[in-house]
């Protein structure tokens, strides 16, 4: 458990700086009038790419590793030459 612990601490210690300055860059950039647009944008792209992220590691958890596609048969196996 230490070392989950230490690990999200690390993780975290290192995105923090990146994350507040890419957020400062995308609502800094447009006009004033457009800035909460730019934030909501950035805020759900934020939160799309956490879930996808989570979801993908949850597959890849649960399937035990990486897809792995299997072997082809019959005639498909015939032309890419498995047989």
């Amino acid at each position: 458990m230490a070392i989950l612990l230490a690990g999200i601490v690390v993780m975290y210690v290192g995105q923090g700086p990146i994350i507040a300055l890419g957020t400062d860059l995308v609502v800094g950039s447009p006009p004033p009038e457009k800035a909460g647009s730019a934030a909501a944008m950035s805020e759900t792209s934020t939160e799309l790419g956490l879930a996808l992220g989570v979801a993908v590691l949850a597959l890849v958890a649960l399937r035990g590793g990486p897809p792995v596609a299997e072997p082809a048969s019959g005639e498909t196996a015939e032309v890419l030459g498995q047989t």
